[in-house]
């Protein structure tokens, strides 16, 4: 039977000053994340691991907008879902 392990891709912009990128992978052990802080520019991130996810053999296979906020602060995000047959 075939096993899949999978991949989140998350892109959140809070406000025109802010946006963060942040990646979680599933595996059997336990989730690895990643983020983008202050330092590393959100775009370059996101940028870089969809071109990274690509290489690595993950297939993109669902995307989620998501949109909210309290008051006047909104946010509005992007999930992306990946997956890929695992190795071994």
């Amino acid at each position: 039977m075939q096993t899949w392990e999978y991949a989140r891709l998350v892109i959140n912009w809070v406000d025109v000053n802010y946006t963060i990128c942040k990646f979680a992978l599933f595996l059997p052990d336990g989730r690895r994340e990643e983020s983008s802080d202050m330092k590393v520019d959100a775009w370059k991130f996101f940028d870089k691991k969809v071109a990274d996810l690509g290489k690595e053999g993950w297939e993109l296979v669902s995307v989620a907008p998501f949109a909210g906020g309290l008051g006047s602060a909104t946010t509005s995000s992007w999930h992306l879902w990946f997956k890929r047959p695992t190795q071994g």
